[in-house]
């Protein structure tokens, strides 16, 4: 006997929008290191008084070291959002789920 519509729309798929998650973050973790050290030499040479002193420069330095360790903090924080959000996705789904998905990220480039 061949398949019915409703079965093949019920036959469980690799889930698609699980697939872009896992991709999104291996970009991330590719991407997190050079953004980890991004401010690593600005905040080294402002902190060591190497380009500029002064009131003012230990100010600037504080500045550029707390978004340094922000920037950090946010890296982190996108892969937790991440890592959560595929943890609440399932790895399959049905092919008509994983359609509308696919015909939904179409529209969506527009």
């Amino acid at each position: 006997m061949g398949e019915t519509s409703t079965e093949t729309t019920q036959q469980q798929v690799p889930n698609p929008a699980y697939q872009d998650l896992e991709e999104l973050r291996g970009r991330i973790v590719q991407a997190a290191p050079a953004l980890r050290t991004a401010l690593d030499r600005p905040a080294q040479d402002l902190g060591g008084g190497k380009v500029w002193t002064g009131t003012v420069a230990d100010g600037f330095a504080q500045e550029v070291i707390g978004r340094k360790q922000r920037l950090g903090a946010l890296v982190e924080g996108l892969l937790s959002a991440v890592d959560a959000k595929l943890a609440a996705t399932p790895r399959e789904c049905t092919q008509q789920e994983a359609a509308n998905y696919r015909r939904y990220r179409r529209l969506d480039r527009y």
